[in-house]
């Protein structure tokens, strides 16, 4: 094993471990978020051991073990998200993108250019020699399926959505911004 050391923007240090083939290599955007630490809990759990790399804007989870570290990151900065995620690039077999800006309304433009930004910066950094990437989970939500403006469903309303369902045409939505975006890049069409 081989070990690199780089300082992130006067935060911290980070230690990148270089992984065996055979290791599974996470990395989890939003590891700060309620999704994010149950992902870490569940993986430290896991046999064969996992190597975990949480990336998020806020201060860090409680290291809970060395096979934790925290990248503080702010992912619409391109250089800075290219500077702290190239070096592990290819180690990382996992990601898990369960992040999202939320700072305009969910339905408008900016709120789709903000987060689209968001994974091309991350994407731009660990796709360019992402040798070991075997699986990618982008995190949608309820919003997914009904529209982000209008609808309330109700108890009476109940039905059941399956990743078959058709997009829902009224109104934008990042959810959907984000999965084109991503399939437009692991095909290699950007």
């Amino acid at each position: 094993l081989q070990n690199s050391l780089i300082n992130t923007m006067g935060t911290e240090n980070v230690s990148f471990t270089r992984s065996n083939e055979d290791e599974n290599v996470a990395l989890i955007f939003g590891v700060t978020g309620l999704v994010g630490r149950e992902i870490v809990k569940t993986l430290l759990t896991l046999k064969p051991r996992w190597r975990i790399y949480g990336v998020a804007r806020n201060p860090d989870i409680d290291s809970m073990t060395k096979m934790y570290s925290f990248i503080s990151c702010d992912l619409l900065n391109a250089s800075e998200t290219k500077q702290k995620l190239s070096p592990i690039q290819d180690i990382v077999s996992h990601v898990f993108w369960v992040t999202w800006s939320g700072e305009y309304p969910l339905d408008s433009d900016e709120c789709c250019v903000q987060n689209r930004a968001m994974l091309t910066n991350a994407l731009d950094a660990i796709l360019p020699n992402a040798k070991r990437l075997k699986h990618f989970s982008l995190q949608t939500g309820m919003k997914h399926y009904v529209s982000l403006v209008g609808e309330t469903l109700t108890r009476r309303d109940l039905c059941y959505y399956s990743e078959e369902c058709p997009r829902k045409s009224s109104g934008r939505n990042f959810y959907y911004v984000l999965e084109d975006l991503l399939k437009e890049k692991i095909s290699g069409n950007s």
